[in-house]
């Protein structure tokens, strides 16, 4: 696991990093995932990262798959480059992570027109593997079709014994910000229609999909991304879109902990059914 004192310093250098904000945007899988595809490892679950920007990894102010080789060897904080890097330090070998690309959100309106179908229909999902649903930036201010869009992602996965988790998104945007007419429509806890667009993450991760073998769940980071605004923490870079190291770190940790949790409920039911042959052995 990571020591405190590279956590630390990882954190304490975050504030320097200053460049221009990027627009919310997929990029190709990282190399994480490639080489997971390429040598996956018997048994291993996989945690298949799909977004945008925040996923991609932004925290260090430019996409990683955009460093040159030269870059990379002299970037200090390349370890902390994106969400599936950081689960790289705290997975203790129980679990793969990589940014396995885009989710095609706000505009999936095929399911099969996305990387995620992509991913399955190349063999790359198994059972007890994870699967990370994530968005950011613009969503077209209709929460009803974006909630449809959600759930269609969803069922996808459904004839896999899998756990799709639902990451909702923490914005901070300051009026005037983006220099667009309509900022609403990257801001995901302000009411459209009567509903928040993060109400629709809930929604898909609390529904009962009949004969879906694929289970939901949401991460909530909003509560601890407020709570580590008000300690004097910003978790969120000037663009109020972007989490910086900080903000991504606490994705991360949320993602990495409703990991642990599935995993552990797992094994005791496992280790439960195994009991129970074992007693119905001994009559």
């Amino acid at each position: 696991m990571m020591s405190g004192l590279r956590l630390f310093s990882a954190l304490a250098v975050s504030a320097l990093i200053a460049a221009a904000p990027a627009v919310a945007q997929a990029g190709p899988q990282d190399e994480n995932y490639v080489r997971m595809a390429n040598y996956r490892t018997p048994g291993l679950p996989v945690v298949h990262l799909f977004g945008d920007s925040i996923m991609r990894g932004y925290a260090l102010r430019k996409f990683p798959d955009q460093y040159s080789p030269e870059e990379v060897e002299s970037e200090i904080l390349w370890s902390l480059r994106s969400p599936a890097s950081m689960l790289k330090f705290i997975a203790e070998d129980n679990y793969w992570a990589g940014y396995a690309g885009g989710t095609g959100l706000p505009y999936t309106t095929d399911p099969k027109g996305n990387t995620v179908y992509a991913r399955v229909d190349n063999g790359q999902v198994f059972d007890d593997d994870f699967i990370v649903i994530s968005d950011a930036g613009e969503h077209n201010n209709n929460p009803a079709e974006y909630y449809l869009m959600l759930r269609s992602l969803r069922t996808l996965l459904c004839a896999y014994d899998v756990d799709v988790l639902y990451v909702n998104t923490f914005d901070d945007i300051a009026p005037g910000a983006l220099a667009i007419e309509d900022e609403d429509q990257y801001r995901w806890s302000v009411p459209i229609k009567g509903k928040t667009m993060n109400s629709t993450f809930e929604k898909a991760a609390n529904e009962d999909i009949a004969d879906c073998k694929a289970d939901a769940h949401l991460i909530d980071i909003v509560p601890d991304m407020i709570a580590l605004k008000e300690r004097g923490i910003p978790p969120i870079q000037s663009d109020g879109i972007h989490p910086n190291i900080t903000g991504q770190w606490l994705i991360a940790y949320k993602i990495d902990s409703k990991v642990r949790e599935i995993m552990d409920a797992r094994a005791a039911a496992a280790g439960g059914e195994v009991a129970e042959l074992e007693a119905a052995s001994e009559h």
